[in-house]
């Protein structure tokens, strides 16, 4: 996270999601930072990395992302049911601009993607449940407005790592 945001980050949450066979339910088109804006984070420079645990198929409800479209900036969320959302009449309007990719993916897959990057996914309609743990990062510099106080705090504490050397090597090979 730190070398594809550019700056030591701190981790901001993780959590694991299940969507059981049969029943896990669907998510509707959104933004993290959709959520992250509202919780004080006064700039976009946020990531998160899914990790999928159990292997995510469509039958499964993977996750669907629309290529590019965290460069939209953040658009306003609102209730949708339960969740919060895009406006669900926007979206068909969006959605021909970018490219719909489905992330079916292998366990021990991860894929990072910006807070802006539009995500979404459907019912698990299969046999089998469907696990993933998410990790969030916030950078450094990205200062947060306490509620109710009105002033700014940031992480002060860099996420422990190692030398980069193998990511970098790793980052020029894929590159090529």
């Amino acid at each position: 996270m730190r070398i594809l945001l550019g700056e030591e980050v701190g981790f901001y949450h993780g959590k694991v999601m299940l969507k059981e066979a049969g029943t896990g339910g669907a998510w509707e088109w959104h933004q993290d930072y959709g959520y992250w804006y509202n919780n004080g984070f006064v700039f976009p420079r946020m990531m998160s990395a899914f990790v999928a645990l159990d292997k995510a198929t469509r039958e499964n409800g993977c996750l669907q992302v629309l290529r590019g479209s965290h460069r939209l900036g953040r658009l306003e969320h609102q209730k949708i049911g339960t969740q919060t959302g895009v406006d669900p009449e926007r979206i068909p309007s969006i959605e021909p601009l970018f490219e719909r990719v489905y992330c079916e993916m292998d366990p021990g897959t991860v894929l990072f993607f910006d807070c802006n990057l539009l995500h979404a996914s459907q019912a698990n309609t299969s046999d089998h449940s469907r696990r993933s743990f998410i990790l969030c990062y916030n950078a450094l510099s990205n200062p947060r407005i306490e509620t109710g106080v009105g002033r700014f705090t940031a992480p002060t504490e860099p996420c422990p790592t190692g030398p980069d050397d193998n990511i970098l090597q790793f980052r020029a090979e894929a590159v090529r």
